[in-house]
């Protein structure tokens, strides 16, 4: 569903810890140097596992949670930093420097992202996870998932993200 000429939402469900990751994966291949995903979501919402998909993908090795490190910096095909502001207060994020990773072309994921007062404006995908119950047929949770593009090349991108992978509609 398009909401503006540089806005897109798109809404895919995940039922397990590999989806995640395949997803990760497809984000991936339409990644670009200075995209930044904002991850938002609970504790065990799939946050971490869709970073780990996107920096497999991308040729990254002993990918972990930056729980206690705050930032973790991977080499792949586009430079990673992955951040988790979890244990900061608002604004906590604000004294990291992460604009200086913009200026880097890297692939920034952070997880938490309302603890950053300053997130870039374009260029940006707001990745939103919900918990909901399978239905009567399964125990498992879902994941909802919801992606929403800020500017131009993030819209393209997400675009392509579409053309990869079914997605739905959320009523």
């Amino acid at each position: 569903m398009e909401t503006e000429k540089n806005e897109l939402v798109l809404h895919t469900l995940s039922e397990s810890e590999e989806e995640t990751c395949r997803l990760g994966a497809d984000i991936a291949a339409v990644a670009f140097p200075g995209l930044t995903l904002l991850l938002e979501g609970t504790l065990g919402s799939g946050k971490t596992t869709l970073v780990r998909g996107i920096a497999q993908a991308l040729g990254a090795r002993n990918v972990r949670s930056p729980s206690f490190t705050l930032i973790n910096e991977y080499d792949g095909n586009i430079p990673i930093v992955h951040v988790d502001l979890y244990r900061l207060p608002k604004d906590g994020g604000d004294a990291l420097g992460l604009e200086e990773y913009l200026l880097q072309d890297s692939l920034i994921l952070v997880e938490w992202p309302d603890r950053w007062s300053s997130p870039p404006l374009a260029d940006l995908w707001l990745v939103h996870f919900s918990l909901s119950s399978g239905g009567e047929e399964t125990t498992r949770d879902v994941r909802e998932i919801v992606i929403e593009s800020r500017g131009a090349r993030a819209t393209v991108a997400l675009k392509s993200l579409a053309e990869r992978r079914r997605f739905v509609e959320r009523s």
